[in-house]
Parts: C-alpha cells; structure tokens; sequence
C-alpha cells in the first residue's frame, strides 16, 4: 500500500516532468510556433491539479503578488467577455501562460528540493545554448530570417528566433555576467565565457535594435555597480566623477561617435537604425530617420491615448488586434502596439496598469528575500533591464515569462541554497 510520502513524491515528479516539458516547449522556437496554444492552457490545468494533490496536507500561505496576478487576468478576461476588447482568445492564453510561471516559482521554493532545481535550471540553460547555436548557423545561412518572421510564415518551420529571442539572450547575458565571478570550477566557467561569446553573436546576427541597446544599458549598470566594492571612499566618489564625465563627453560626441561606428558594422538592420538616430540627432535627413520617429510616434500614440479622456485615462480602450497590422489601423485604435507598459495604459487604464506595477513589484520583493544582499542588486538588475525593455517593446511573452519568473529567480535562490548548505557542512566539520 503507498503511503502519503510515496504519493507526494509521484506527484512532484509528474509536476517536476510537466513544467520541463512546458519550459522546454516555450523557450524553443520552432515548438512555440508550431505547438497550439491550446496545449499550453491543457497542461497549466493538468499542472495546478496535480500540484495541488501534492499539497493537500500542508497549510500554505499565497504570496501576495498572485493576487495582483489574478485582479490583472480577471480585468482583461472582463473586458474580452463583456466586448470591451475584441482581440483573439490566443491572446490571453499567452498572458495566462506568461504569469503561470510566477506561480510555479512559488511552488518549486515551498515544494522542490535543490537537486530538481538545479536540474529544471540546467535543462533550461542548456536548451537555451542549444537553441542559441542553432539560430547562429540559421541566420549565417538566411542573415534576414529573424526580421522576415514578422513578415512572412517563410521560416516558420526552422528554428530561427524573433524578437522575443532576442531579448531572452540578453537577459541570459545578464544573467551570465553577473553570476560569472561566483563560479569556482574553472570548466563551468569556461562554458559560462563561450555561452556569452555565442550569446553575444548571435544578438548582433538578429540586430534587434532594442535588444542591443537595453544589453548595453545593461552592461552599463552592470559595471558601475562595481564602483560600489571599491572600499576607499575618496577612490570610489573619483571613479564615479570620471566616468559621469566620460559619459557627458560621449554624450557631446554621440553623433561622431555613431557615424564612426555606423562605417565599421556590416549589418544592414543596425545601420539602418543607426542612420536613423544620426538624422533625427544632427536634424536632417527625414527619410532616414522615419524608422526610428515611427516608433516614437507609436509610443506618443499610447501616451496620448491614456491621456485623452477621464474615462481612458481609468479603463482604456480595449484591446483591438487584427490579422493585418498597418500603421493608420494602428491610429484609428489609439495603441501603438510598441511598448508593452504603454499599451497597457492605453488598453486598460490605471485599473490595468496598477496591478501589472504592483504583481512585479511584489514578485521580485518576495524572491529578494531568500537571495544574499550581495546578490540582490545583481537580481534588482535583471528586473531594471526587463522593466526598461517593457517601455521600449512588448515583452508579455510566455519564453520570457519561463526566464523572468522561474529560471533567473530560481538560479538566485539555489544559490543562497547551495551556499547555506556549504556553510552547515562547515560547521558540521
């Protein structure tokens, strides 16, 4: 006869086989295109079922960020029932799968042990290196394959990666640089360095212009922090005057400083977006700079929206799709579809707006407390970068969801894990 234990374990094994398989399903990008939606929502049901047969008998205390979670799901689900907003089912199942796995972070923190985190995070790296190569050797193949994904379906059945992609790279760059010196196995970190040189490739080969300029601002931050273990003090305020002064010096120069960079990379994307900031900069050249004042604009068209009328400005528009995107369509609805916090302002008001602030303020709160203080800025990091590229771009993805809210969060906390372990071992000794 099995007992209550054995059962619990079955449970957490199928849970634990379950949210592999989804992880390796979304991170994927041939599976995410080619895999309907459908399964997702299927395999979450599955999943909360079986998750909540293995907690039966223990008392457990929801985070509060579920709850910002669910009033932000029921709002836009309300609006989507009472015609509010129109745009396909295929939508919200996104956004359901997206914050799924804030929810399934909790439970692998109260439920798993290491050793099952440690395996779903190695799982999720290595298909995520793998997945990176192969984009690589796709796109040295087809240079143009990543940007004709939002045009066509011509490489729909290969593996390149879109937009989404290349942002998930550029937050396991993130991830990689500022975990890297916590490392003591040579070989593992060996295999961090080329990851992040691949990384690296490949987010230039895809020349997502947003991505490469958030990676930056990224490495930035990453760097001036590092002022801060600088113990001298007076050493420290001088680094941090030299390099607001380096900074104010490129800043004069950025146009000089783009032109030159602009003649030295082959990639037509990035030099077309480029050009693009040279013209709008140096006040010229309005054919060049159209690419770059149509995002703008885009992001105008939100904020205006928002701000347009009391009743927009508390509930929004909706949200309004169609299978034939055009900029004017795009004016007639009032939402630029460019920014993901905009959008939602414009769609859904301060009561869609609040909750969405509020869930990614509560999320990451709650996983800072099992991380060490010398970690938490590095995480804080991580959550900066994702927030910033949220204002520039969609970013409600369910891949990104799979590495924002699991992955990253439980790379931190097996960490901290790991090292209390090593430090009771100590003492144990």
């Amino acid at each position: 006869m099995m007992t209550i234990k054995s059962e619990n374990n079955i449970f957490k094994n199928t849970v634990h086989l379950l949210t592999i398989l989804m992880v390796v399903w979304l991170i994927t990008p041939y599976f995410y295109r080619n895999v309907p939606l459908i399964v997702g929502l299927i395999l979450i049901v599955i999943w909360i079922f079986i998750a909540g047969l293995s907690t039966m008998n223990k008392e457990i205390r929801i985070p509060k960020y579920f709850m910002y979670s669910f009033i932000y799901l029921g709002i836009i689900l309300s609006y989507r029932i009472l015609g509010l907003s129109s745009a396909a089912w295929g939508n919200y199942v996104k956004l359901i799968i997206f914050f799924f796995f804030s929810w399934v972070y909790f439970y692998y923190k109260k439920n798993m042990d290491t050793r099952k985190q440690t395996q779903l995070i190695n799982i999720g790296i290595f298909i995520s290196i793998i997945n990176v190569w192969s984009n690589i050797y796709l796109l040295y193949l087809y240079p143009n394959a990543s940007v004709e994904l939002n045009f066509s379906r011509m490489f729909y059945n290969t593996n390149v990666g879109g937009t989404m992609f290349s942002f998930y790279s550029v937050l396991l760059v993130v991830l990689f640089l500022v975990t890297n010196s916590d490392l003591k196995n040579k070989k593992i970190k060996l295999l961090y360095i080329l990851s992040m040189i691949s990384l690296f490739i490949y987010i230039l080969q895809a020349a997502r212009s947003i991505s490469i300029f958030v990676l930056l601002v990224a490495i930035s931050l990453y760097f001036y922090n590092k002022l801060s273990v600088i113990k001298n003090r007076v050493e420290r305020v001088l680094y941090k005057v030299f390099i607001i002064m380096l900074s104010f010096i490129f800043l004069i120069n950025l146009v000089n400083i783009l032109i030159i960079l602009n003649n030295y990379i082959g990639i037509d994307r990035i030099t077309v977006r480029i050009n693009a900031i040279i013209a709008t900069l140096s006040g010229g050249g309005s054919e060049q700079a159209v690419s770059l004042l149509s995002r703008l604009q885009l992001y105008e068209l939100s904020i205006t929206t928002f701000f347009s009328s009391i009743e927009n400005f508390i509930f929004g528009v909706g949200y309004h799709t169609t299978e034939q995107l055009s900029t004017g369509w795009l004016f007639n609805i009032g939402v630029g579809n460019h920014s993901e916090v905009l959008d939602i302002a414009a769609r859904y008001g301060l009561i869609g707006l609040l909750p969405i602030f509020m869930f990614l303020h509560r999320f990451f709160r709650y996983v800072q407390y099992d991380i060490q203080i010398k970690d938490i800025y590095n995480f804080k990091l991580i959550g900066i970068i994702f927030l910033i590229y949220s204002i520039l771009n969609n970013s409600f993805d369910p891949s990104l969801g799979v590495l924002v809210f699991l992955i990253i969060p439980l790379y931190f906390t097996r960490m901290e894990n790991i090292k209390e372990k090593k430090m009771g071992e100590t003492d144990a000794v």
